[in-house]
Formats: structure tokens, sequence, C-alpha cells
């Protein structure tokens, strides 16, 4: 693989997302499948790791500890529907963006939309599984951060309802502290 590691890997800007797809110039047919076969090897090993040495073993500590896991094991490496056969707590996310009502921009996919392809990912393979509790992570991503309204708030949940999510969680955290007194209590906090 080595010798095409750089030919497999796209730029990529913010959170992730590919830059540009064009290298700059053309290579053969049979050199650009060469090329994709690779990329595709590669990234079928990515998954496969982050299910053998993530999400198994997370979830094997979980169920031998007694605890139910709870995960938002999806996006670049591995795929929402399968992660959510494992884990006991199934979680999507859901951003929205201003503009609820608005055309659809041409420029922007996410204007007036709310993360929902990943949470009905996540809710397939919940009740494929046979899980009725599904989290998500509600409005963690909206223009205006710690400023979004009440009414932007009940859009972003009714979407997330609508694709099957069962149980919303403003803001999920874990925080291990010694003995003292905090406001948001001892151990996993969940606002």
């Amino acid at each position: 693989m080595m010798p095409y590691l750089p030919l497999i890997m796209w730029r990529i800007g913010g959170m992730g997302n590919v830059y540009d797809y064009n290298y700059g110039t053309k290579f053969t047919d049979k050199f650009q499948e060469t090329i994709e076969r690779v990329r595709c090897d590669f990234d079928r090993t990515k998954v496969e790791l982050l299910r053998e040495r993530f999400l198994l073993p997370f979830q094997n500590w979980c169920t031998k500890n007694g605890v139910l896991s709870r995960a938002q094991a999806y996006g670049r490496g591995y795929h929402p529907l399968e992660s959510s056969l494992v884990v006991d707590i199934p979680e999507g996310e859901t951003w929205i963006k201003y503009g609820v009502g608005e055309e659809i921009s041409e420029t922007d996919y996410r204007i007036g939309r709310a993360y929902t392809q990943a949470n009905k990912f996540v809710s397939s393979g919940a009740h494929l599984s046979g899980k009725r509790l599904i989290s998500c992570e509600e409005c963690t991503n909206t223009d205006m951060v710690f400023n979004a309204t009440l009414q932007m708030i009940k859009l972003a949940s009714d979407q997330s309802f609508i694709t099957g999510i069962t149980h919303s969680v403003y803001h999920g955290f874990n925080y291990s502290l010694k003995m003292r007194h905090f406001r948001g209590g001892y151990g996993m906090g969940t606002i």
C-alpha cells in the first residue's frame, strides 16, 4: 500500500470533508482502477480495525462491568447501522442550521436541515436488533451556539423523532471527579 498512499488520500478541509477529488492530473484507466482498489482496501481495513479495536472491546467492557454502552460509533471510519447492532444504546446526532422552510441552497446543503441521515441509519440498526432506546445528541451545531431558540431546538428534536430517535440528550459528556461537590453530580453526567 505504501507506494499508493499519496494517491489514496484526498486533501481534506473542515470536519474531514474532502476538499478536492481532483489530483491535478489524469491517470490511465488501468492505473486509476488500481488506485481505487487500494483505496477500497484501505477504507475496509479502517472499518475492520474500528470494530475490532474499539467497538467490540468497549461493548465487552461495558457488559462485563454491568453498564450499558452508549456511543456515536459512526462517521468516516464506521457505518452507523452496523455500530447500532452492537452498542446497547445507539446514539445519533442532530445538527440544525437556520433557514428551516427556506429553499435548499445549492452551495450549502446544511442550511435548514438536521443531520437526519445518520439518525435514520442509527435507528434502523437499533430496530433491527430489537432495541427501543435510541438516543440522540441534540442541537450540538447550530449557527447561534448557545443562543438557539426554543423553536429551533423543537424543530431539531422533531426531525430526530421522525427518523426513529426515542431519547433526546442535549449534550452528553463523561467526567470523573474525586469525591467533591459538583453541580452536575458525580460519575457520568448528561445535561
